[in-house]
């Protein structure tokens, strides 16, 4: 397997939805969602629902006309009001809806029924006056129990009541859940600001301070000097002579210095820590919502023809979303073991390589629901200087695997699973 396409199944296998972790509890068509985006100017609530869920719509029929934009403005404002507190340092909140839409969506299937659609899209904005340190949500509606009863619809061990809110904060996605019994959720915020970037600074890596002996030059010098004997014997000038042997060492020591110039080989502690930092560079990258923000974060810890290659398969695949897929995003990195390899001596540049092993864990949203899945991977990665940076240039998969339950811890043996993930979206 090439390069790139290692280490964009490396990512790709933790979002892609198997058939058996992403469907671990029935779907369930509640056509209600709530996500949210922080954003500079205010926190914005999108909110879609069918107008028989909220009670100031409940009467609306899908076949009267559509409803104009301002018709039930006011109503659905004080509704949500009463069901939504926002306190941004501890200051309530009140709501704007600052876009209501409505679209007639037939034969949609609601729960275990089809039926006919009216369905509202509004964009609610709670303004911004300063940055925030903190803000406080509570939320109170959650879809009805049908009249038959949620064992129709849902198993045993799942809450159909559960509400998974997909969270951009400021360009970063992040998730949180809302349910009857968990109804809050609170927001602090990070201890870098937007315009910090949240990737880890890179060690540099420094020349080397000490140079072996030059013997190459040297022999050009002991060469010049019977240059200079000769010369002076056919009677060439003094100053003449002295610069054809000066001009001779100074060309070899120079070229001898860029033939040898290597950078350092850190010592195997500091080697673990520089691609420790790269490689949860690797996934905090794609934290970012904008195009050009994924990249420029993913060029400061990858280079070479992986750069691109990791950058276009992974942000089509996971960033992009086709519609009605689903959306991913990476909780935490459980790095099991790193082995520093060493170095090959045969490459003229200077390089190192580890062997790593480690735990993904994420969460995996579609329709409306979130699913956690835990993969375990090991691979060897080659880091080489760029512009004095260290940064991961070849990468090779040596193992995959997923973990049926995403609370495991990784095993003392690391061969008592064998399993490959199954690439294949389920249906």
């Amino acid at each position: 397997m090439r390069i790139g396409k290692r280490i964009a199944v490396l990512l790709l296998m933790l979002f892609l939805p198997g058939k058996d972790t992403l469907l671990a509890h029935r779907t369930l068509y509640t056509n209600f969602y709530l996500n949210m985006s922080l954003e500079k100017s205010g926190l914005i609530f999108y909110l879609e629902s069918p107008s028989f869920l909220l009670p100031p719509t409940k009467s609306l029929k899908y076949e009267s006309a559509l409803p104009k934009a301002d018709t039930y403005r006011d109503q659905l404002t004080r509704y949500i009001q009463s069901i939504c507190r926002v306190k941004m340092d501890g200051l309530m909140v009140n709501p704007v809806i600052r876009l209501l839409e409505w679209e007639k969506i037939p034969g949609a299937m609601h729960l275990i029924e089809e039926t006919d659609l009216l369905q509202a899209y509004m964009e609610i904005e709670y303004p911004i006056k300063t940055p925030p340190q903190q803000i406080a949500i509570e939320w109170d509606y959650y879809v009805p129990e049908p009249s038959y009863g949620w064992a129709a619809v849902a198993d045993p061990d799942q809450d159909p009541q559960q509400i998974d809110v997909e969270f951009e904060e400021y360009g970063r996605y992040n998730y949180f859940i809302l349910s009857p019994t968990e109804p809050g959720f609170t927001w602090h915020a990070p201890s870098d600001s937007l315009e910090t970037n949240t990737v880890s600074q890179i060690t540099h890596a420094d020349p080397h301070s000490s140079q072996p002996f030059p013997t190459f030059p040297v022999s050009i010098l002991l060469v010049g000097g019977l240059t200079f004997v000769v010369t002076r014997a056919r009677g060439t000038s003094l100053a003449v002579s002295g610069l054809i042997v000066f001009a001779t060492a100074a060309s070899a020591t120079v070229a001898w210095q860029q033939h040898h110039a290597r950078e350092r080989i850190p010592q195997e502690s500091e080697a673990i820590t520089i691609f420790e930092t790269l490689h949860q560079n690797i996934y905090r990258a794609f934290d970012y919502t904008s195009q050009s923000d994924i990249y420029d974060a993913l060029a400061q810890s990858v280079d070479g023809p992986l750069l691109d290659r990791m950058y276009t398969d992974i942000y089509q695949s996971l960033i992009l979303r086709d519609e009605g897929g689903a959306v991913c995003r990476v909780e935490s990195i459980q790095v099991d073991a790193v082995d520093f390899l060493g170095s090959d001596s045969e490459q003229k540049s200077a390089n190192y390589t580890v062997a790593c092993k480690w735990d993904v864990l994420g969460k995996v949203k579609h329709w409306g629901h979130a699913h956690e899945r835990r993969n375990r991977y090991a691979a060897t990665f080659q880091l080489e200087p760029r512009e004095h940076h260290w940064k991961i240039c070849e990468v090779n998969v040596t193992r995959q695997e997923r973990i049926e339950n995403p609370m495991d811890s990784p095993p003392d043996d690391p061969q008592k699973k064998e399993s490959v993930w199954d690439l294949q979206p389920s249906e």
